[in-house]
């Protein structure tokens, strides 16, 4: 079917569109990319607290092991932000 064939065109476009063009889309893309909030000393404690919380009930409540359910609950977190 011939006549169903579209002829190409070639558009002429002047360079001050094409850099208004180049321009509006680094702004586009500046705007889309999510910009990561910065974390407080206080939100990455409460952070660690919780973890830790639940890491104790997946150990089941255990006694004296406070510290090393700590020190994973840090390595968890800062391995989590990174």
């Amino acid at each position: 079917m011939p006549f169903l064939k579209r002829k190409k065109t070639k558009v002429k476009v002047s360079a001050k569109i094409k850099a208004a063009v180049k321009k509006s889309a680094k702004i586009a893309a500046k705007k889309t990319i999510a910009k990561k909030p910065k974390l407080d000393e206080a939100r990455l404690n409460q952070m660690i607290k919780e973890r830790a919380y639940y890491i104790w009930e997946e150990r089941q409540r255990p006694n004296g092991q406070d510290s090393d359910i700590w020190a994973q609950a840090e390595k968890d977190m800062h391995k989590n932000i990174k």
